[in-house]
């Protein structure tokens, strides 16, 4: 396939938007189609930033990435993921054209981190471990005339490339709060569901299923141990060499906040007993652990306390009051920092916001606003800031998808921008 060279545009060309343009494109733009504000050219067109509008002279001084290179995605595709790799970035979605299918067309493309020069690597089934980027991965089927589904593992050989489905390794019943929710990291690919049964059994509020989590090889595909569980719903999760860490999260009970699974253990560690707090975030890399714990109010986290957790002790190394930003998602590690995405002004009306660009310094906890960028609407999913797989940081660059649409069934993010926060 030949690569796919999307233009260079500004930051502003793309965001600044006036506040009837934004209500007007929220109440018509198409399902997988562009916002109606926003400018999307031919390629190779450089588009010129249009002057401020009013919306854009309310808002704070807006920092140098305001002119930080951007690009616009290729068309035909719902890019809704970006991650980092040790020399590349890589986007993941679907071809919109199969969005709405059973069985859609996943879509891979490479970037350049240095030009953001942007190249399809591939379009496959999403059952294809190698299109996200991985060589081991779930594939979910739904059991015909019941509420229950099931999960194989897939496996790409390394050296042919032959993508392999085993056996069914759980069956699961698939309500809105019973789904499967997974986590990479440490060598292995962890499963939890908080209702696993039989392929026959009813599953109800009257006679619940199991809660039960799978170890897996990321190497191998080979389910290595299963754990019994305490039900979670909705639980946040995240791995690293100690293991696998699962919160409770706002949409959960009143279980404890955090508990820590080491491989080949039999039983959960309960590491944050409290009953009144929620895990509100979780970021795992190397030998440490993030996490934001905080009370749940207005269905959302707020007055959180930053903890780190270091390799199995279940003491935090520290445990920092946030400055208020309260985010829900946050990306990074220890050499290269954290960071989150919040908007200024969340229930403004009409929805219009600007960004702020959050640091978390990983040894403190400590949160600095490091950019502000130009006013965007807000989408209805994002009001509390970013979202998972809506950022990646690599090269003292955080790379950032904007603006979502908002519609249809898959989100497809119109643009990359490049946010300098050495």
């Amino acid at each position: 396939m030949q690569p796919t060279k999307a233009p260079w545009v500004s930051v502003a060309a793309l965001v600044l938007v006036t506040a009837a343009a934004a209500a007007a494109s929220a109440a018509t733009a198409p399902a997988h189609s562009p916002p109606a504000h926003m400018s999307v050219p031919p390629t190779g067109q450089i588009v010129p930033a249009p002057p401020r509008s009013s919306a854009a002279s309310t808002v704070p001084p807006v920092h140098d990435a305001y002119a930080s290179p951007s690009v616009v995605l290729p068309a035909g595709y719902a890019f809704d993921q970006i991650s980092a790799s040790p020399d590349t970035l890589l986007l993941t979605g679907e071809v919109t054209s199969t969005t709405r299918s059973q069985t859609p067309t996943c879509v891979a493309a490479s970037v350049d981190p240095a030009t953001l020069h942007i190249t399809i690597t591939a379009e496959a089934s999403c059952d294809d471990p190698s299109v996200h980027g991985r060589t081991v991965g779930t594939v979910n089927h739904y059991i015909p005339h019941s509420n229950n589904a099931t999960i194989q593992i897939a496996h790409v050989d390394p050296r042919t490339g032959h993508v392999s489905v085993g056996p069914v390794v759980m069956t699961y019943t698939s309500y809105s709060d019973t789904r499967p929710v997974t986590a990479r990291g440490g060598g292995w690919l962890w499963i939890y569901d908080n209702s696993t049964t039989t392929p026959t059994t009813t599953v109800n509020q009257s006679h619940p299923g199991r809660p039960e989590l799978l170890q897996v090889s990321a190497a191998t595909g080979a389910v290595v141990d299963t754990v019994a569980m305490p039900a979670l719903f909705r639980p946040i999760m995240a791995a690293d060499s100690a293991g696998l860490w699962i919160g409770n999260s706002i949409q959960g009970t009143t279980s404890a906040a955090l508990f820590r699974v080491s491989p080949g253990t039999a039983t959960p560690e309960m590491v944050i007993p409290s009953t009144t707090a929620h895990t509100c975030w979780l970021l795992a890399s190397g030998d440490h652990l993030w996490a934001g714990i905080g009370p749940t109010q207005r269905g959302a986290c707020r007055q959180q306390t930053i903890e780190r957790f270091d390799g199995t002790s279940p003491q935090p190394v520290f445990d920092a009051a946030a400055a208020g930003y309260d985010p829900n998602t946050v990306v990074g590690d220890q050499s290269q920092g954290l960071w989150t995405m919040q908007w200024t002004a969340p229930g403004a009306t009409p929805p219009i916001s600007s960004q702020e660009i959050v640091r978390i310094d990983p040894s403190t906890g400590a949160e600095t606003v490091v950019a502000t960028l130009p006013p965007l609407p807000i989408p209805p999913a994002q009001g509390l800031g970013l979202v998972p797989g809506q950022a990646a940081v690599l090269g003292h660059s955080l790379y950032l998808l904007e603006p979502p649409d908002g519609a249809g069934v898959t989100v497809r993010y119109a643009a990359l921008v490049k946010i300098p926060v050495r």
